[in-house]
């Protein structure tokens, strides 16, 4: 497993990397391969992690969303719709998965809020300027915190070898409300680098909960 993660997290790197090279050089569907590419590094190291520990990956709710994590990275700037509806189905997925992983816990509720109630906060001037698309962002957000709070008590309820993937879960939340901010308003390219950055973070700890 230790030689998957050495070969895997680097090509991850090298393919989020290449993404921006040639996103800067306006060459979006060579891009957008690369970034798919990047994500389906971790596609790979689940189903490696899984076939090792003798389990079918194919049967993995984990397995199937970061697939369809990796299919949205190549559909999200091509059509937004579509590719939100893939993230919002891998959402979907990761919490079945934490579901089926660890029993859930009424700690998770308290989180929720918190992890809610801050996100209204830090966005609470961009909030009222959203018209029709004021719904979307509400119950996305809801969606993304109820994955990392239910992530976050999984060390206490299923055992410490999920940390990295409740830190993933966390990370992962904070990756795509950063994403929505430059949707809604721009953000810097280093804001960009950032944010890809925490989300190929956010996957590699998913993967390593396989």
């Amino acid at each position: 497993m230790t030689a998957a993660i050495c070969l895997l997290v680097p090509l991850m790197a090298v393919g989020t990397v290449l993404y921006f090279v040639f996103q800067y050089r306006g060459k979006k569907a060579l891009s957008l391969c690369w970034k798919s590419f990047a994500s389906g590094m971790m596609v790979v190291l689940c189903a490696v992690s899984l076939t090792m520990q003798g389990k079918p990956f194919w049967e993995s709710l984990l397995f199937w969303g970061l697939a369809a994590c990796c299919v949205s990275d190549c559909v999200l700037e091509l059509h937004f719709v579509s590719g939100m509806a893939a993230f919002g189905a891998a959402h979907v997925l990761f919490i079945l998965w934490i579901l089926q992983a660890g029993k859930p816990v009424w700690i998770s509720i308290l989180l929720w809020l918190a992890l809610y109630g801050i996100t209204a906060f830090l966005y609470r001037k961009i909030i009222p300027t959203l018209g029709n698309k004021l719904v979307p962002f509400l119950l996305y957000p809801a969606v993304l915190m109820a994955m990392a709070s239910l992530a976050l008590v999984l060390p206490f309820t299923a055992g410490e070898r999920y940390w990295p993937s409740a830190i993933g879960a966390l990370v992962f939340a904070v990756s795509d409300l950063l994403v929505a901010k430059g949707v809604l308003v721009g953000n810097s390219r280093s804001c960009q680098h950032f944010t890809l950055a925490l989300y190929d973070l956010a996957l590699l700890g998913l993967a390593l909960g396989a």
